[in-house]
Formats: C-alpha cells, structure tokens, sequence
C-alpha cells in the first residue's frame, strides 16, 4: 500500500494526527458525515474566498476540480508562461506535496509573486502561519521567485454596507523560513507512514479537537466504550482527562479521582449516590424574586462571515427566531408564541416587534444559560 502524492489540506491533517492522515486516504469512509452546520462553515468561507479575489481584480481562475491534480498543474504552468499577473487557484507540486494557491498575484509579467491566503476568520492564528509556510516552501521550491507570503482575513471592524475594508491583509513573510525544516521532516514521516499496511495506533488526545475537530474523532472514540457520564465527561476538565484516561481513570466513582472543583465533585457525588443533585433552597430564592406574568424566552442567532444587513460586522450575532412560553399566574394554564424569520430579509426588526408584542411591560423574563 503506498500513496505518494499529498494535498496541503492532508499535509496539515497529519500534523494534527498521523492516524487522520492515513484514514484520510485509506478508510475515508470512516469519517463523519459533515452535518448542516459545518457544512454551512464551508460554504461561508468559499464565499469569503471569492470575495477575496475582487480586491485583486483582473485574475484568471484555474478552474480545474481538486481531483484532477495533473490538469490543474498544466492549466498553471501554460498561464504563468502567458505573463498573467493574477491567479486564483493555482496548483503547484513538490516532492509529492501539492498546493493550491488562494491567490498569487504580482504587479508585473517580470514582477516576483506575492502569496495570498485567505482566511475567514477574524484573526491570524498559529496554524495559518503553517498554512501559508507550505506554500511559501513548494512555491520556491517550484521555481518561482516569491517575494512575500500574506494572510488575508476578516475585519471584525467593518460595517455593512460598506465592504471596502472588508478585509485586513498580514504580512506574514519573516516568519515562514522556520518552518521548512519541520515541513520537509513530516513529508519523509508521512511518506513512511503511508507506505504502513496498516492504521498507525495514536491515541486519543488533544489533537482530537485543536486546531479542529479530527472527523475521525467518532470512529476512535466509539472504540475505547467509554461511560457516559464519565471522567471524560467532567466540567472544563481540560487535557487532564487524558491523564486520567491514560492512567485507566474513567469512571466518575473511581476513588483515584482527585484535585476536582466543586462542580466536579458535585458530579461525581451525584454518580456515587445515584440520586440527581436539586439546589431546592437556590431555586425558591430565585423564584421569589420572579413576579407574574413568567416569559421562558429562548431564540437563536446566525452570524455571517460577510455582513449583509445595516450596521453589522463579520459575525454579528443576528436573532431570527424566538419562542416564548408565557405563565399569566400560578394556576393559568402556558401560552405558546414563536416566530422564526424565514426569508433572507434583515430579521431583526420583525424578531424585535414579534417580542415586544409576545412580552408584556412587567412580569419576569426566564431564560436558559
């Protein structure tokens, strides 16, 4: 069993975890189906992308599938000999290392390239700087002379409608050169690893989750048949669970457990005894200071990568939908209001007018947090 060629996306699969890189290629049928909101995410970002690509207008899209690496390469090679100054897209192969490029751009025909990731996030994080060093490596690598390599990503500080600082871009170069000893270390590991019969045995850590959920993660969980609820499932237990699974701690009733807060012991009493944890004395405090009539008022938020309605930003927070069950007094029987804004219209001021109608002018509004 052997696999030569690797994607950047994979490249950095492996530098998460070795095991997601080979089941990746070998048992994707392993993973988790992508559900509708991360599904959402994507599409979010490829919007964001072809954002991107109109502040460096005049480009040329090399629009060739992912899985048709060769073409995309030819179609690569034939525009740069062209003198286009702008690409989108462009494929480049090294040692078996393919990239695609968000955007390559240069002032002129005899002018050196400039790298452009595009990010839809609000920030730089730590794995962007990886991200756009592979890049940078197989670029130079390639042949080209590339002059700088640079994030592009969201400005938390732009408002719809105007979308012309939309974006802030990083110059990222200096700190890219350290990482090519690292990234031609890892493409003789994972050449190795590749050529294994068999899934490497990695377990489960922190990498399951950081930098992103690993969508193996089910696949190897389900296999260790933890309790649920167990250690594993303890409040803000951070990485010391690893410590805990390593050690064979995994039940809440285990004596072994130590140095837990107290919503951690509380959790584990309540394991131990088996009977549910009620803080009667709490709740009636609270509620008497509640007065008639009682609002249990929920509702949901979506926030958009790029902006769309007035006065919001890159993942302003906007309220769609509500449902509000109302207790006029103690012996009323619950009235029911909902609303859920169904077109793609600004929502917020028909979600404002619904809750002010559904909500009297006194009373208590009771909501989960």
């Amino acid at each position: 069993m052997a696999y030569t060629t690797l994607s950047k996306s994979r490249f950095m699969a492996g530098l998460q975890c070795p095991k997601n890189l080979y089941l990746s290629i070998f048992q994707k049928e392993l993973a988790t189906p992508t559900d509708p909101a991360t599904q959402r995410l994507f599409d979010e970002g490829k919007l964001v992308g072809l954002e991107a690509q109109k502040r460096f207008p005049g480009g040329v899209l090399v629009d060739v599938p992912y899985y048709a690496p060769e073409k995309a390469l030819e179609k690569t090679d034939e525009l740069i000999k062209q003198g286009v100054t702008t690409l989108y897209e462009p494929a480049f192969i090294f040692n078996d290392l393919l990239v695609r490029v968000d955007i390559l751009h240069r002032k002129t025909p005899s002018s050196p390239w400039q790298i452009i990731e595009v990010k839809s996030t609000t920030s730089v994080k730590e794995e962007h700087f990886i991200d756009l060093a592979i890049q940078f490596y197989i670029l130079k690598k390639y042949g080209l002379t590339v002059q700088s390599g640079r994030l592009m990503f969201l400005n938390r500080n732009c408002v719809y409608p105007n979308l012309e600082n939309l974006f802030v871009i990083e110059e990222l170069t200096e700190e890219l050169d350290q990482f090519f000893p690292m990234i031609e270390k890892n493409l003789v590991k994972f050449k190795t690893l590749l050529a294994q019969p068999s899934v490497p045995e990695v377990e489960v850590g922190p990498q399951c989750t950081s930098p992103y959920e690993c969508p193996f993660m089910n696949h190897c969980w389900s296999r260790l048949n933890l309790p649920n609820p167990g250690v594993m499932n303890l409040y803000r237990m951070g990485e010391k669970k690893f410590d805990y699974l390593k050690d064979g701690i995994v039940e809440l009733t285990d004596p072994r457990l130590s140095d837990l807060n107290g919503i951690q012991k509380r959790m584990v009493e309540v394991a131990k005894s088996g009977q549910p944890f009620i803080d009667r004395k709490g709740i009636k405090q609270e509620i008497k200071t509640w007065k008639y009539p009682f609002y249990f008022f929920d509702f949901e938020t979506i926030g958009f990568a790029i902006p769309r309605y007035h006065g919001a930003s890159p993942y302003n927070q906007i309220p769609f939908q509500f449902s509000c069950d109302i207790l006029e007094d103690e012996t009323a029987e619950i009235k029911h209001v909902e609303y859920l804004h169904d077109t793609s219209s600004d929502p917020r001021e028909e979600v404002a007018t619904r809750i002010v109608e559904a909500i009297g002018p006194t009373g208590s509004v009771i909501s989960y947090n």
